[in-house]
């Protein structure tokens, strides 16, 4: 079942794992959707006027605070950055109240879909200064390829992380899992979690295991914050998300799906992936006219949580592209592009 790490307990590693580097917290708001649910939100300010800006979409089980050290790598290259928590995780809306609200409860995608649209309606056009670029991670990735479908979107380039275009089901036979999903969705158990899922346990923590990151700094991050603040924790996923993930998989696997999408795209591919099969980013990307697959033979799922040597590659990739593709794209502060930039 896809999951993150659980496995022996290891407090150490997260008591010795200094954060990256110090960064100062985002401007936080909230922003309450049609159906009355609610959802945090943030956005990192450029230290001059923004000159771009981005939209970044974290994965599933994710939150805010986490990605405020790749939000600075942004801002550094001029970009106004907004992401948010999605629902049911962080601390927007859980669909399902305590003590069953850790359970990543999803019935449909369509939902994320219809909330990103929200809030870049209300939060991020509104602000919007220069070129609007797409960044999102796994599942973030997943709900951004849904999106960029509709022919709604405002942006000029996507970057993919990983993006969830299959899970992989942990040795678990798939038409199995996938019936089992539907079954017990359909019978009334969407609510219960899948075979193997559960709670967060802080106990169950161990980087030496982990299937995201060779980076114990950056891998503890998620786990401090977890456990210094439990009201953010979301556990393992529910019957109803599988199912959600399944249909929503064979929706973007249609050829018609992508037909209409004339948008230049980067998927970040990490063969070291346990829990997205990189062949799927290969089948993603090429079903799009104007899409990039550059793998990453070293890297776990979470590639911008990478060790540093890796994190840099995927950096120059990206600016790389972002040069090609917009029409004035932002630089670093203080110069231009650097060598492995220019050359990648």
């Amino acid at each position: 079942m896809p999951d993150l790490a659980t496995s022996a307990a290891s407090p150490a590693d997260l008591a010795a794992a200094a954060p990256v580097r110090p960064e100062p917290p985002p401007a936080i708001g909230w922003l309450t959707l049609p159906d009355g649910a609610v959802v945090r939100h943030a956005c990192w300010e450029p230290d001059g006027a923004p000159r771009a800006t981005l939209l970044m979409l974290n994965g599933r089980s994710e939150f805010i605070e986490k990605y405020t050290e790749l939000a600075r790598d942004w801002n550094a290259r001029g970009f106004r950055v907004f992401s948010l928590d999605w629902r049911g995780q962080g601390l927007s809306t859980r669909p399902l109240p305590p003590p069953r609200h850790e359970r990543h409860y999803l019935t449909d995608f369509a939902i994320l879909e219809e909330d990103l649209q929200v809030f870049l309606e209300r939060v991020v056009v509104p602000r919007q200064a220069g070129p609007l670029v797409l960044y999102a991670h796994s599942m973030g990735g997943h709900v951004a390829a849904r999106y960029l479908t509709s022919g709604w979107h405002h942006f000029a380039a996507a970057v993919l992380s990983a993006p969830m275009a299959d899970i992989d089901t942990q040795g678990f036979p798939r038409p199995v899992v996938r019936a089992l999903a539907a079954l017990m969705s359909l019978a009334g158990f969407g609510t219960a979690y899948a075979l193997g899922q559960g709670d967060y346990d802080p106990d169950r923590q161990d980087f030496a295991t982990n299937p995201v990151t060779h980076d114990a700094r950056r891998w503890a991050v998620h786990h401090q914050w977890f456990r210094a603040h439990p009201e953010l924790r979301v556990g393992g996923v529910t019957w109803a998300w599988l199912h959600a993930t399944f249909r929503s998989v064979d929706l973007l696997a249609r050829p018609e799906t992508s037909a209409a999408v004339d948008l230049p795209m980067l998927v970040l591919s990490p063969v070291q992936d346990p829990l997205i099969p990189p062949e799927a980013h290969r089948d993603l990307c090429r079903r799009y006219h104007k899409c990039r697959l550059v793998r990453y033979p070293e890297a776990r799922h979470e590639i911008m949580m990478e060790a540093d040597d890796l994190r840099a590659r995927a950096w120059a990739d990206i600016d790389g592209f972002l040069a090609e593709v917009l029409p004035e794209a932002p630089a670093l502060r203080g110069g231009i592009l650097g060598d492995a930039a220019m050359g990648a």
